[in-house]
């Protein structure tokens, strides 16, 4: 008996049985967890490869087993899609979804009566049919609009003998890292997931799969994490949620296609929420890479996207006659919250000597430090011919 993640996107299934003759074709995607390679199948009406997005209009099928694995004593197992989405214009029936479904989302049209609708909200099939979805945060249904690009992603439960349930995030460009309500699934397998059909019309992304058993991945829900380039060293900001234990949290990065230790948390609280901030090594500003975190419990979370490494940007400049001073107006591209420094050197390269620059303007007054309110920050540096270099430093927390 086979039990599958179905995940519908069309406007009607009906059309199906008019586009038998056509299917066949193979996609190879690639899970973005284990690097491991699935075919998908376009098993009925047509599908082809068009910029990185396989587009159908039928069924795609994989036959991808994802063992369920205990992750602080619950039995779990998660896949996550990057698709393009039609909206449906009324729910298909239990015949049309079919057996054995441990679970299925979709999107419907807010008003299918008016044929300028194009915005729709999310549903998920359970034991009582459909129902719409919504964000057990906010309690706001998940919103969507046509042929908008969706990350959906399914975490089902098997703790429970009884029954199978499982929650859906729905994001872009990013998961929301806010979870629906739990659905119970009319699936009564304790197998895991064994496969995921993609029915209806849309797009799957072949670089947008990930698919992992044990922890809540890859979603991430118990830890974040944000890399930038700062006082001349790459750091992390590492954001925990419920800590249960005192071991180490270590960050690896995927570096020339193999899992680097490049960071950790050698003491972290143990308890509670927390954010910490540690030196990384082997990573090059600007560049982006897959990250992985093991935390105190030892459990895996993957982050979803390949981060990049941020470093400041400088945008817009100009020498300016201010307060009877020459000064060099610069904006940046700043993170709200963090602290900055602006250094001066008569020269660049290796040998340069910085010095912080003590007296830059920034609102109404002068300092050597200032905090970002916004994503882009002006500030003003007196203008010195004999150091007539800078760099702008994001301080560490």
């Amino acid at each position: 008996m086979r039990s599958y993640a179905l995940m519908i996107l069309s406007v009607s299934v009906i059309f199906f049985a008019g586009l038998y003759s056509q299917a066949g074709n193979t996609f190879p995607v690639t899970n973005k967890v284990d690097n491991v390679e699935h075919t998908f199948t376009n098993t009925l009406g047509t599908a082809l490869l068009e910029d990185g997005m396989i587009v159908f209009e039928g069924e795609l099928v994989a036959d991808m087993p994802v063992a369920a694995a205990y992750t602080n004593n619950k039995l779990l197992a998660s896949v996550q899609l990057v698709v393009q989405i039609k909206l449906f214009d009324e729910l298909p029936g239990a015949t049309d979804v079919g057996e054995n479904v441990q679970g299925a989302v979709l999107a419907l049209n807010d008003a299918p009566e008016n044929p300028d609708s194009t915005t729709g909200t999310f549903y998920a099939y359970g034991t009582n049919g459909w129902g719409q979805l919504t964000n057990s945060v906010t309690s706001e249904p998940y919103a969507t609009y046509e042929n908008k690009t969706n990350i959906v992603t399914m975490i089902f439960d098997y703790t429970d003998s009884d029954a199978i349930t499982y929650r859906v995030d729905v994001g872009n460009p990013t998961p929301s890292g806010q979870l629906s309500q739990t659905i119970t699934s009319p699936a009564t397998s304790k197998t895991g997931i064994n496969s995921i059909a993609l029915s209806g019309i849309g797009a799957l992304d072949v670089g947008g799969l990930a698919a992992v058993g044990g922890s809540p991945v890859p979603l991430s829900l118990g830890m974040s994490l944000s890399v930038y380039y700062a006082s001349n060293t790459v750091w992390a900001t590492v954001n925990t949620v419920s800590e249960n234990g005192h071991d180490p949290i270590r960050i690896h990065a995927k570096i020339g296609g193999a899992w680097v230790l490049v960071g950790s948390v050698d003491k972290p609280y143990g308890e509670g929420d927390h954010a910490y901030t540690v030196p990384l090594s082997g990573l090059v500003p600007g560049e982006s890479y897959m990250f992985k975190i093991e935390d105190e419990e030892s459990r895996t979370f993957f982050i979803p996207e390949p981060l990049q490494v941020q470093v400041i940007q400088i945008g817009e400049t100009a020498v300016e006659t201010w307060m009877e001073m020459q000064m060099l107006s610069v904006v940046f591209n700043s993170k709200p919250g963090k602290r900055y420094q602006v250094k001066i050197s008569e020269s660049l390269g290796a040998a340069a000597s910085w010095t912080v620059e003590n007296n830059v303007y920034i609102n109404g007054g002068f300092t050597n430090e200032f905090t970002a309110v916004g994503e882009q920050t002006q500030i003003r540096i007196p203008v010195n011919k004999n150091k007539a270099f800078f760099r702008i430093f994001m301080l560490k927390d």
